[in-house]
């Protein structure tokens, strides 16, 4: 079983954003029906009670998409879920009162530099103005764990100055900046572990490290160096089972699990979720897990 009891629903496709370098979690096809606020609570509700799963990240796509998104997260509050959401944050100003219910919140924001941010996301957004959201968020939900989300992409974001800026910008609004290494691509791969002599310089302490990531602690201040557990484990002869123990459960918006974002082989849970028939779910489920 996954280990850290963590069901991902992707609620959505799409995205006001077009980062060139997005995998859309795998899925290229176009979904044809999105789970109904209802049908999501149902599914955590019977992820919780056969398989022990505490937890839910609502991403996408862009979540604050979902005109529904408030019924959803009220529908998962109501079954006690433990509430994540992964956000481009641009509607977030908008819908900031979304954080009362949520335990943590991952901002993805893959350069500080204004035209840098809008080449990436290729958008006209002002890098500044969801800095600015960021730190509102802060504000307003001190007890909120708020992670900044940063793709490495070589030559673009990768200077010293920027990533200094990053840990910088954590220390000051008591957010935990993460790197993520960009996996399938050699042109754009900047190894994140590049970033361990910067954080050394500034004092950081590694604190903990698994087959995923390394924390570095320094005082109350976060960085994690997060890589795709595939990158680490290409030759693995038991890559998909160990897989299944380092990832999380990811559910599609049209009630399918994904297995893994490198295959196309999904299990489709659609009709028993309609149906909440929660024995033909978790036995189809057994399977993922």
């Amino acid at each position: 079983m996954k280990n850290d009891g963590i069901i991902r629903m992707l609620v959505n496709q799409e995205c006001m954003y077009n980062c060139f370098f997005c995998h859309k979690e795998g899925i290229e096809r176009k979904c044809k029906e999105e789970l109904t606020p209802e049908d999501i609570s149902f599914l955590f509700w019977v992820f919780n009670k056969n398989f022990n799963k505490n937890s839910i990240r609502l991403s996408g796509g862009e979540p604050l998409l979902r005109k529904d998104i408030i019924e959803i997260v009220k529908e998962l509050e109501n079954v006690n879920a433990k509430i994540f959401m992964t956000t481009n944050a641009a509607l977030l100003s908008e819908k900031i009162g979304i954080c009362q219910y949520l335990e943590k919140i991952n901002i993805s924001i893959h350069s500080l530099k204004k035209e840098m941010y809008k080449d990436i996301t290729n958008t006209n957004i002002d890098v500044d103005s969801i800095l600015e959201t960021i730190k509102l968020v802060r504000k307003k939900f001190p007890q909120l764990i708020i992670t900044l989300d940063v793709t490495l992409l070589k030559d673009m974001n990768t200077t010293k100055d920027e990533i200094e800026n990053y840990i910088k910008f954590g220390e000051n609004n008591k957010i935990c900046i993460k790197f993520i290494e960009l996996f399938k691509s050699e042109e754009l791969l900047y190894p994140v572990e590049k970033i361990t002599n910067i954080l050394n310089e500034k004092n950081y302490v590694k604190s903990s490290a698994d087959i995923r990531k390394k924390v570095y602690l320094k005082n109350n201040n976060k960085v994690i160096l997060s890589q795709c557990f595939c990158a680490n484990n290409r030759d693995s002869i038991e890559l998909g089972e160990e897989c299944k123990n380092h990832n999380d459960l990811f559910i599609t918006s049209d009630g399918k699990i994904s297995v893994c974002r490198l295959d196309n082989y999904e299990i489709d849970i659609l009709k028993e979720i309609k149906q909440r028939d929660e024995k033909r779910i978790s036995k189809k489920d057994k399977r993922s897990l």
